[in-house]
């Protein structure tokens, strides 16, 4: 997982995970979407999804989720309040979107408590 931070947030530049531009205020100019992330990353974290997932339906199960992202070593409350964000569907399963999701969201809050 180590290895898998790196690489994801080296993929993601050095401060944002955005690449989209929005409209910023006043200025007419664009800014970048906190809320977007990389095709890099992208492309980077469907790769693990499909790695890790050998269900014909396309979804990984909670446990075997669990394992992978304990190893960011982000207190168990953390990674919990980041899965029921992610697994909107409340069954215990993640597709690769809700993984998109999760692994962004494990990788913002490594990054913020990582500067703190």
């Amino acid at each position: 997982m180590e290895e898998y931070l790196a690489s994801a947030t080296a993929a993601s530049g050095p401060a944002s995970t955005s690449t989209a531009n929005s409209a910023s205020s006043g200025g007419g100019g664009s800014k970048r979407s906190v809320w977007s992330i990389t095709r890099e990353q992208i492309n980077y974290y469907t790769t693990q999804f499909f790695c890790m997932q050998s269900d014909p339906n396309g979804v990984i199960p909670g446990a075997l989720a669990k394992e992978f992202f304990e190893k960011s070593r982000l207190p168990i409350n953390e990674l919990r309040k980041i899965w029921q964000l992610s697994d909107v569907s409340q069954v215990g399963l993640i597709n690769d979107l809700q993984h998109l999701v999760l692994t962004t969201l494990i990788l913002d809050v490594y990054r913020f408590n990582s500067c703190t």
